[in-house]
């Protein structure tokens, strides 16, 4: 029987305290880290999509178990973070059949020097619907430390959050969601690689990124080639763009949309190769530097 307080079958090195850095969360939750970011000015008004696309939707999440990705985030040229991503083995959360995710990531070289960012992530996704049954972090943002558990209960659009922030009093926020599929980074990611749309096709994707909802309206751009340190490979790219959302779920019209690029590989691994994401300063650019296959689960 398989408990939720343990990983699946989690490859021994990525089971150490690690790394999921905000801006390497960007790469995992579809522009919706604090790399994308750009600063508001006091006046800041957003146009959001109008009308929004469709919800985005697959018949089944893309899962590889046993599956291992490495990227490295780049700014102006300078590497300033790594991170790891770990599928493990199916297993059952309740009476649903799961899939554990583990990413870690951490900022090195000069970034590490002005920011310790450090973040471990674990989801367990459900392999029928692709939305996550729950979900925890833990953060080191400089001096700042955040721990996050999060239980779904989507058919009933909420969620329970037990956040605890620089090792004090835990606390217990209860939040409604917007819609009954919401999406976490990593089950975000998921079903992206899933999603293979005609060229110039639209859809809608709501997350949660720590303890806030994003509405990214997707676009497929079609297929190119991407040369890489996994060498040359074609892709399919998909360009996003997502907006803050409030508490009553419209969008937040004093923050800016932050605007990012994916490209997955066309082929049977669907590996996220590149993400670049604006900011007012330039593109930030992360790239998947190894992989290390599994047998696949997910979509076909």
């Amino acid at each position: 029987m398989y408990h939720a307080d343990r990983p699946l079958n989690m490859p021994a090195r990525l089971l150490q305290p690690g790394w999921f850095g905000c801006a390497l969360t960007l790469m995992l939750a579809l522009g919706l880290g604090c790399a994308a970011s750009v600063r508001p000015t006091k006046h800041a008004v957003v146009t959001p999509v109008t009308p929004p696309a469709p919800s985005f939707d697959v018949e089944r999440p893309f899962v590889v178990p046993g599956e291992v990705i490495a990227w490295d985030l780049t700014y102006l040229g300078v590497t300033g973070g790594f991170a790891q991503l770990a599928v493990g083995e199916p297993g059952t959360l309740g009476s649903r059949r799961v899939v554990a995710m583990r990413a870690e990531a951490r900022t090195i070289g000069l970034a590490a020097v002005v920011k310790r960012i450090e973040d471990l992530s674990t989801s367990w996704v459900d392999l029928d619907s692709g939305l996550p049954l729950r979900s925890e972090a833990d953060a080191q943002f400089g001096a700042r430390h955040l721990e996050v558990a999060t239980t779904w209960f989507a058919a009933e659009r909420r969620i329970d959050q037990r956040l605890r922030i620089d090792h004090g009093r835990e606390q217990r926020r209860l939040r409604v969601l917007p819609d009954a599929r919401v999406h976490d980074a990593l089950s975000s990611l998921l079903v992206l690689r899933a999603w293979r749309a005609p060229a110039g096709e639209h859809a809608t994707l709501t997350s949660l990124g720590g303890q806030r909802l994003w509405r990214t309206e997707l676009v497929a751009a079609g297929r190119t080639e991407v040369d890489g340190p996994l060498g040359e490979r074609s892709a399919f790219r998909i360009d996003g763009t997502a907006w803050r959302l409030r508490t009553d779920h419209s969008i937040d019209p004093t923050r800016p949309p932050r605007t990012f690029s994916v490209w997955i590989s066309d082929d049977a691994d669907r590996i996220p190769l590149r993400v670049v994401a604006s900011t007012e300063l330039g593109d930030v650019t992360i790239s998947a530097t190894a992989y290390t296959g599994g047998a696949r689960v997910g979509a076909r």
